[in-house]
């Protein structure tokens, strides 16, 4: 039987199924420049039909464009563009398999990210000069009795009343790039956390591909980090250090040992934003440095008085 060529066109025209692009043209090119897929499967090779390489690239994919659950990724996949771009059948990006993938790249996510953040900042030439860290924790809702990283913690989301774990990150300053993470139990306390970061920071650092970079950036974080035995590590790596020291008695002893003259002697030029430039009331800041020994000799006895690292003062007769 005969069709007409116009009704020909019509099934054609109705058969077909649009894909969407979305914003695939931006991103995938950044984990190209980043080499996902080969740093993947050099790290976790596969001799399977769809290496480990496009699995993490379409996963990745997914989670930054339209996350969706790992049994409806293979829906998603088959309404983008991707099937062509990945050379990856969607019948073939079932859960199961997605999720063995995952399991099988658990044990190498250290080593795979460590790859990828150095590959980042030789590439894109990241200012590494001033990083960021701080820990934030993520809540789950249910038991999850047999997880060893969900449990009760101090929640910065104020809910105690649910399990949560813990995410310790550095960020670059320009930017806020994360260079390296940890995730952490709940209930892993801030102040156990200095040392071991330091010690996972320098390890990063003296990998062979950033080596020659000779990277020891200002670390910037809140009170946590500055104890003694941070304070004394970051000094004996030639690491700089930025943030508050936090209140107590060897504080107070470090503020009471600058006097009022020395206090006077080092004008700041900072205002505070919500100052005006010409307030002719505007009391300016000083910062006069002060020797942490007047603080915590009491409690490092062993360590020679020349290690006391110095600290600045930031000081305002209105708020001392």
């Amino acid at each position: 039987m005969h069709v007409p060529q116009a009704e020909q066109l019509g099934q054609a025209i109705t058969s077909l199924r649009p894909r969407q692009i979305g914003a695939i043209p931006l991103v995938y090119p950044i984990l190209a420049d980043l080499g996902v897929r080969q740093i993947t499967n050099d790290l976790v090779p596969t001799e399977a039909d769809i290496d480990m390489g496009r699995i993490v690239l379409l996963l990745t994919l997914n989670r930054l464009l339209a996350p969706r659950p790992l049994y409806h990724i293979q829906d998603w996949l088959a309404e983008t563009v991707l099937p062509q771009v990945l050379d990856i059948a969607p019948e073939k990006a079932y859960d199961n398999r997605l999720g063995r993938a995952l399991d099988r790249l658990y044990p190498h996510l250290g080593e795979l990210w460590a790859r990828l953040a150095s590959q980042a900042i030789r590439v894109y030439d990241l200012d590494l000069n001033v990083l960021h860290w701080d820990i934030t924790s993520i809540y789950f809702e249910g038991a999850y009795t047999d997880s060893e990283l969900a449990a009760y913690g101090y929640s910065r989301d104020h809910r105690p009343d649910t399990k949560q774990v813990n995410l310790e990150v550095d960020v670059t300053h320009d930017g806020y790039v994360p260079i390296l993470y940890h995730t952490l139990p709940g209930n892993t306390a801030d102040i156990t956390r200095p040392l071991p970061h330091l010690r996972a920071l320098l390890r990063f650092f003296a990998r062979p591909e950033l080596a020659d970079r000779r990277l020891r950036p200002i670390l910037v974080s809140d009170c946590k980090m500055i104890t003694p035995e941070a304070v004394f590590a970051c000094h004996a790596h030639d690491l700089f250090y930025l943030g508050p020291l936090p209140n107590g008695k060897a504080t107070e002893a470090v503020l009471r040992s600058v006097t009022r003259e020395e206090l006077a002697v080092h004008p700041l030029a900072y205002r505070p934003q919500r100052v005006k430039a010409d307030d002719p009331n505007t009391v300016p800041w000083n910062s006069p440095f002060a020797s942490t020994a007047n603080g915590w000799r009491k409690r490092r006895r062993w360590m020679d008085a020349t290690l006391w690292p110095p600290m600045p003062i930031i000081w305002r007769p209105a708020r001392p």
